[in-house]
């Protein structure tokens, strides 16, 4: 229920607990990891205090297998030995807390794309580089991915020339180019890349 998140948690958990009176059991699933800015400890709270137990199978965060599936190691030995995961919408639609600059991290914004000015306005004030290498993975894992690259600098730009689909995904930092000239691909995904390196 794309724009009524709050709507569609209220459908899910109705209908969930409607079905467990009834005797049946409930699969949720969900992509990710759902504890992952997933509210996956909402769901279980939810149906625990109504008596429910729910079994939890974890996923893969989309903030680590999503750049992965593009060439982008979220680490990599003597260019990043960190990773921070952001979310870039939260309740009250305030931009994410980002730290000041540290060249070894890479910096993984989930659900941000739509707030990409602002988050590369708030990325320069808080001490990133302009030069920094930026890339927006979209829909990761999906026969239509696509990566869009390009630096602090350029890639507000090189997003209006091109455009953007949901869901996406930010990734910052020096690990973002150090497999930039590797193709991925495979029999069902051909990872599709645009926009610009930093060597450009």
């Amino acid at each position: 229920f794309p724009g009524a998140a709050a709507e569609a948690q209220d459908d899910l958990y109705r209908r969930g607990l409607e079905e467990l009176e009834k005797g049946r059991h409930v699969v949720r699933l969900k992509q990710g990891d759902p504890f992952v800015y997933g509210r996956g400890g909402e769901e279980i709270l939810y149906f625990r205090q109504r008596g429910y137990e729910p079994e939890v199978i974890p996923g893969l965060t989309s903030a680590i297998n999503g750049p992965g599936l593009c060439g982008i190691p979220v680490t990599h030995r003597g260019v990043a030995d960190q990773v921070l995961v952001l979310s870039g919408a939260n309740r009250n639609g305030d931009l994410p807390s980002i730290p000041h600059f540290l060249p070894t991290r890479t910096l993984v914004i989930l659900m941000s794309v739509k707030r990409l000015e602002q988050i590369t306005e708030l990325l320069l004030q808080c001490g990133h580089p302009s030069d920094l290498p930026l890339a927006i993975v979209e829909r990761a894992g999906c026969p239509d991915q696509r990566t869009i690259r390009g630096t602090l600098e350029s890639i507000v730009a090189v997003v209006e020339r091109v455009g953007h689909n949901a869901p996406a995904l930010i990734v910052a930092g020096y690990a973002v180019n150090v497999l930039s000239d590797a193709v991925i691909q495979d029999r069902f995904l051909d990872s599709t890349t645009l926009g610009l390196h930093s060597a450009e």
